[in-house]
């Protein structure tokens, strides 16, 4: 497992405001923000997520903003904003790999 995967969890639990900016609310999530996130990250984080040992409660998370961004009334409360913010960032990029080409001029 990630080891900010747990801090964040915790963090989530207590409902304590777990922004990026330490301190400072961060803005409500826009729709255009939303509709990124789910569309291009959210599958990395959802294949990180699911790959690695995490446990069920972070997996049923990533899999219930998956399902739940596929319905057009739904968009995630503030503390739901805020974790998939924290995951986005800590997994939602995909990772730097060093490509070795087999085949040279």
């Amino acid at each position: 497992m990630t080891p900010g995967i747990v801090a964040v969890r915790a963090r989530f639990e207590r409902a304590e405001d777990i922004s990026l900016i330490p301190g400072r609310q961060p803005p409500p999530m826009t729709e255009d923000e939303l509709d990124r996130i789910l569309t291009f990250r959210w599958p990395i984080v959802m294949r990180r997520v699911m790959g690695d040992s995490s446990d069920e409660w972070l997996q049923g998370f990533v899999r219930s903003i998956a399902k739940n961004g596929k319905r057009a009334s739904w968009f995630p409360t503030a503390k739901q904003q805020q974790l998939m913010r924290r995951l986005v960032s800590e997994l939602g990029t995909t990772a730097e790999h060093n490509v070795e080409v087999i085949e040279g001029d």
